[in-house]
């Protein structure tokens, strides 16, 4: 399956827990993972149909497991080794390792190195919460929870600051070259500078984050034309104690959802609205509505610049009978207009039987037995229904 390499982090790995929290001298193993078996159970009129794609409801939108992930994603995970230090003058430092792998239509075993870093925090007393890397790592990425995708992102090899303390908001800053995770060398002299000012405190329960990236070239580059790509954008979360709301808008020009990944006259407007509320404690529900619209007036032709408008909703009830076992239901729609050029229409339900450690929607490790069914009406393909079944664990730690 065509699908965007999907990474569902720890507290610790999305660094919403400070290395300056653990042991002085600590060696931390963490990690995302989901595996298992997913099986087609139905035969497709169309002998092509049977195959690696088709065991998944997807259209051809390029915006991740867009009519919802569950039941609905193929195997993979990333692993990580971190070293805490603490040197006699307070720094905190850490050094970090990462391998990941995620399935595609190949059967090849082709890890990844994602990381290789170092960072250190308590460097500056009036600053002893920023933090300083360096090296290979995850840099400006964000990530829906129920489809998988990365609004944006910009992982690379280079250096910045996260949590600057400014005031109103704390600030992270970086420059980074796209990297090719296969070797110790930057990718074609694609270049970015990223910014992301967090957690401006409108209330006590609303709070808001803006961002802009800049992707742009050096001469090391072999593309003929040397492009330019921004993104300008908006998080604003809602925290209240049954609900959480998280809606996200981005503004792109000469890029889609990465400014390493560039083509001329491409401009896109992606909002996206997301959250989860719980009714009781045994009741819950996750949510998702989105918007894309990609405008393509120039001469790349690669499908993931085409022209075209989307929209998808995702919903998610959870009901949980007790603190090990729980009951998922998740349905999902996607419409792709390909500016008059055809449409693009798919939706599919699941229904999934877990065992989890605790009585939360994220709660994991988790073990899950789940059926899928779904329709896909592809502009360029016959109709089909897709059935499957699986069993698999998924679990960060």
């Amino acid at each position: 399956m065509k699908s965007k390499k999907i990474l569902l982090c720890s507290a610790i790995l999305s660094g919403a827990i400070s290395p300056g929290i653990l042991a002085d001298d600590a060696l931390v193993f963490n990690g995302y993972a989901r595996w298992g078996f997913h099986s087609q159970l139905n035969n497709p009129k169309l002998e092509s149909q049977v195959g690696h794609e088709y065991k998944f409801v997807e259209t051809d939108s390029d915006f991740g497991s867009s009519v919802g992930r569950l039941g609905n994603e193929t195997n993979g995970g990333e692993i990580q080794l971190t070293k805490y230090l603490t040197s006699s003058s307070g720094a905190k430092w850490d050094v970090g390792f990462m391998l990941e792998q995620y399935s595609d239509s190949s059967e090849e075993w082709d890890p990844n190195i994602k990381k290789l870093y170092a960072g250190v925090r308590n460097i500056i007393p009036s600053q002893p919460n920023a933090y300083f890397w360096g090296g290979l790592n995850h840099n400006m990425r964000y990530q829906t929870y129920l489809t998988n995708y990365f609004i944006y992102e910009t992982d690379g090899q280079g250096g910045g600051v996260r949590d600057l303390d400014v005031g109103i908001a704390d600030l992270d800053l970086s420059v980074v070259a796209a990297a090719s995770y296969t070797g110790a060398h930057d990718r074609d002299g694609l270049m970015a500078a990223t910014s992301d000012l967090h957690g401006i405190h409108l209330n006590a329960d609303f709070y808001l984050d803006l961002f802009m990236n800049y992707g742009f070239d050096t001469t090391e580059t072999t593309a003929d034309t040397h492009i330019q790509a921004q993104q300008y954008g908006l998080r604003l979360h809602h925290e209240g104690w049954d609900w959480n709301n998280r809606v996200t808008a981005m503004y792109s020009t000469n890029n889609v959802n990465s400014v390493f990944k560039k083509a001329e006259e491409v401009d896109a407007v992606q909002v996206y609205f997301e959250g989860d509320y719980t009714f009781t404690p045994s009741i819950a529900l996750a949510y998702l509505a989105a918007y894309h619209n990609v405008e393509n007036t120039g001469t790349n032709t690669d499908e993931h610049f085409a022209s075209r408008t989307s929209g998808n909703v995702v919903l998610r009830p959870m009901f949980f009978w007790n603190e090990d076992h729980s009951t998922w239901f998740e349905t999902g729609y996607e419409n792709v207009d390909y500016d008059g050029n055809g449409e693009d229409t798919a939706w599919k339900i699941t229904v999934s039987q877990n065992i989890s450690f605790g009585a939360r929607s994220k709660a994991r490790p988790m073990l899950r037995a789940y059926v899928t069914y779904g329709q896909v009406d592809k502009r360029l393909e016959a109709k089909y229904d897709v059935a499957s079944a699986g069993i698999m664990f998924e679990g960060w730690w």
